[in-house]
């Protein structure tokens, strides 16, 4: 199965490209042309009128420049994280509730992310994160089977049946 391309993340990258093409696309226009109907359509005198430009394209590229490398990460990591849930196995273990907590995240806007740390037959501990729900209904030192996906780094919670 191919990787599926990461589009978002391309027109992070190529948003500034673009700014930095026209930005110099019009310093050349000022510089090489100052009498042209270029500088005179838009602007009122050549040297204004190459401030004017430049500061705009400035802004612009420090702008995009500040927000690229954190959107493009952002969609680099959903990328991964979409490709890892197609990708991965999917795990039946019969498994024990060692803990449940619950985080608050968020400033503005409050919201409550819930995990479960799973205790494995060979000794290992993995922590995922589940919806309200099923928080709500698992208890901690409850037996059962665990159906979740792995892949790399990944995990992804699919169901716990208790066992009564």
């Amino acid at each position: 199965m191919k990787k599926p391309f990461n589009f978002i993340g391309f027109l992070w990258i190529t948003i500034p490209i673009i700014g930095i093409i026209v930005i110099g696309y019009g310093i050349f226009k000022c510089v090489a042309f100052p009498e042209s109907d270029f500088i005179h359509h838009w602007f009122d005198n050549a040297s204004n009128g190459l401030i004017v430009f430049i500061t705009s394209g400035v802004f612009w590229l420090f702008s995009f420049g500040m927000l690229t490398p954190t959107y493009y990460k952002k969609s680099i990591k959903d990328l991964n994280t979409r490709w890892a849930f197609k990708t991965g196995t999917v795990h039946t273990t019969k498994v024990k509730v060692f803990s449940k907590t619950k985080q608050s995240v968020g400033l503005l806007f409050m919201g409550e992310i819930y995990h479960i740390s799973f205790d494995f037959p060979d000794g290992t501990r993995k922590n995922f994160s589940v919806n309200v729900e099923q928080f709500n209904v698992t208890k901690e030192n409850e037996t059962g089977l665990l159906t979740y996906k792995e892949k790399e780094n990944y995990l992804f919670f699919i169901s716990f049946n208790p066992q009564r």
